[in-house]
């Protein structure tokens, strides 16, 4: 086999074994929202505790995030990778345990800071083993397996009609399980010689990291993520309850609707990745997608629509908000000196995680007041401030690079 086709496979084995555990991630901190209808018939929660129980899993997350980047980038990231896959398969098996609200917020805790480990180690891992020029498509693909994840978790409602609402969070978890041990088995490919060097030569001292994080360019970032993980979550989170409120569409139809929205996500991913590579012009991409979404969003919030045209639009938003990803991961990249990916990544995707912990629960309090069109209008004024963030990080990325 000659270099160039033994490192096309080395890379496609770990961009491969990265997204498997990232769509492990995706599919349990997204488990409840589609089994919301169903969790309020057969536990009586009300919404607001709904938003609070899917609130719980980011929080776990921010707490942990930022100290897990600086572990990861000392240690590398395929420990804290495996670990983080099994503790949250466990956290989500319990769910089909137990039935009252305070143990199922536990476990969300838990699972929340297990899933702190994803994104300091799966993009340290890929910047580190995979070519320069396949990065773009590696951090494509690797909002891809995020979709699918999601995607997994969809089918939540279907999978309860058939063996019953515990037995989806069991399913799950033994399915995470699973892939915990196979992240074991091939954990020699997660994380090459040159990311070895890379770490013992440049990771710098806890004092350097603290002083890098506290650049404009990286707090810029981090509201940035915040965001736009606010614009994004409402149609994620309560998109089928608020769907299933104003236009009284069955929540397992809605479900199928937002399989599209994936599909399409998935292909916007793919389509954003290679733009980026082809072009160069990561900002053109981002501003063509997160107008049409804006507008989308809107639109799915204003107008009375049959179930068809919903489905349409969904697949519109989705296929832009897919093209977004790979330009917000790049920039990440952009502002990480070499060997401080872990700590950047893991610092700015708190923002992510905030983001995600205030959005289900305003969404949640939005749907008990009983004003669901609000769910898609807040989502898409914040999506204002996430372009706005986004320019000035890009505008001011050159100061992190000047000063490492």
């Amino acid at each position: 086999m000659t270099a160039p086709a033994g490192r096309f496979v080395r890379d496609a084995r770990v961009i491969g074994l990265i997204g498997a555990a990232h769509m492990m991630s995706h599919m349990f901190m997204f488990l409840l929202p589609p089994l919301f209808v169903r969790m309020q018939a057969e536990h009586g929660f009300s919404y607001f505790e709904l938003g609070v129980l899917a609130a719980a899993f980011p929080v776990g997350t921010a707490i942990c995030q930022t100290g897990v980047g600086f572990v990861v980038d000392r240690t590398g990231g395929r420990a804290p990778l495996i670990l983080g896959v099994a503790v949250l398969s466990c956290a989500v098996a319990g769910f089909g345990l137990v039935s009252s609200f305070w143990a199922m917020l536990l476990l969300a805790v838990i699972g929340g800071v297990a899933n702190s480990v994803f994104h300091p180690a799966d993009y340290a891992i890929l910047s580190a083993s995979v070519a320069e020029h396949r990065m773009g498509r590696a951090f494509s693909v690797h909002a891809v397996s995020g979709n699918a994840g999601w995607g997994l978790a969809l089918l939540g409602p279907d999978l309860a009609n058939v063996t019953g609402l515990n037995s989806v969070f069991l399913i799950a978890g033994g399915i995470g399980l699973a892939m915990s041990l196979a992240l074991l088995l091939q954990a020699r490919y997660l994380e090459s010689a040159e990311g070895k060097e890379t770490r013992r030569q440049q990771g710098g001292s806890t004092s350097d990291g603290i002083a890098l994080l506290l650049t404009l360019p990286v707090i810029l970032l981090f509201l940035f993520q915040a965001f736009h993980a606010m614009s994004l979550g409402g149609l994620r989170t309560f998109g089928i309850p608020a769907l299933h409120e104003l236009r009284g569409f069955d929540d397992t139809l809605l479900a199928k609707a937002m399989i599209a929205y994936l599909i399409a996500a998935s292909a916007g991913n793919l389509a954003g990745g290679w733009l980026v590579d082809r072009t160069g012009r990561p900002q053109l991409v981002f501003f063509g997608a997160i107008g049409t979404v804006f507008l989308a969003v809107n639109i799915l919030g204003a107008v009375p629509l049959p179930l068809y045209a919903i489905v349409a639009l969904l697949v519109c938003a989705g296929m832009m908000h897919g093209a977004i990803l790979p330009t917000r991961d790049l920039l990440v990249r952009l502002i990480s000196p070499p060997g401080q990916m872990g700590k950047v990544f893991g610092f700015t995707s708190t923002g992510l995680s905030i983001g995600g912990f205030a959005t289900p629960i305003i969404c949640g309090w939005i749907m008990d007041a009983g004003d669901p069109r609000w769910v898609f209008f807040g989502s898409a004024a914040v999506m204002l401030l996430a372009a706005a963030t986004f320019v000035e990080t890009s505008r001011n990325a050159g100061q992190v690079r000047a000063t490492a």
